[in-house]
């Protein structure tokens, strides 16, 4: 007699975004649709959460934060609700052996061109996953595993909001920057939180150069991450050269 193996479970993954006005731009609904249907077979459950009308930005991401704990999610995704992608994408971020990944996206103007991470040159240099290790990412597009969010939920301090417990994960304060002659700067919320992950956590942040999304404003701000990684990395290692010599 054959006995069939039970079905695994399906892997539960939460596509998380903040929308202050409660909207969100036709292109990433149609990237949800698409990046849903895709998900068929592959035993992969999509549950968009969507939190509108918080005008206070980390409070939105620890409520977020801590439905995905409450619920056991396997990953959750930051996803921005002005953010388009390439739904293949999505399953892309959860093959990597990583905890913490993802894309980038042009900040919303057109005086420079410029890409929501922080990261020095010499970090512009993809491994044998495809991935650049960065200091930091804007949370426009960007995959946390369980392990990340469960150290996430426990070494942040508690407080209660509406009489639901949340994690002060997404800490706003100033705070003293390296990068700045070690003056007390005050940092993004996304930035922020990347930081605690590295320094406190151990975690690497990673990037896939090859995921630039759309970002939607008055116009779609498109780019390619790529290109400009590779000036930037040239560069400084032409300065090293030239310094050597």
């Amino acid at each position: 007699m054959n006995v069939q193996s039970p079905p695994s479970m399906p892997r539960r993954v939460m596509i998380a975004t903040p929308s202050l006005t409660g909207n969100l731009d036709v292109s990433y609904v149609w990237s949800l649709c698409e990046t849903i249907k895709m998900s068929v077979g592959r035993n992969i459950i999509i549950a968009p959460m969507f939190l509108p009308q918080n005008s206070i930005i980390q409070a939105a991401r620890d409520e977020l934060l801590a439905i995905a704990h409450q619920a056991q999610a396997d990953d959750m995704i930051w996803i921005d609700a002005d953010i388009s992608w390439k739904p293949e994408w999505i399953f892309k971020l959860l093959d990597y052996p990583v905890d913490v990944v993802g894309g980038t996206y042009r900040l919303k103007q057109d005086e420079s061109e410029d890409y929501a991470l922080k990261a020095q040159p010499w970090m512009l240099k993809a491994d044998s996953h495809g991935l650049m290790q960065v200091e930091a990412l804007g949370f426009g597009f960007v995959r946390f595993s369980k392990r990340a969010i469960d150290w996430l939920w426990d070494n942040s301090d508690p407080y209660w909001d509406n009489e639901q417990e949340r994690r002060w994960a997404f800490d706003v304060r100033p705070r003293m920057n390296p990068r700045n002659n070690y003056r007390v700067n005050l940092l993004g919320e996304d930035i922020g939180l990347c930081n605690r992950l590295r320094e406190e956590g151990g975690f690497t942040i990673n990037l896939d150069p090859a995921m630039t999304c759309d970002h939607i404003g008055a116009k779609k701000f498109r780019g390619d991450f790529r290109v400009q990684a590779e000036k930037f990395y040239c560069e400084e290692q032409l300065e090293l050269k030239e310094t050597a010599a």
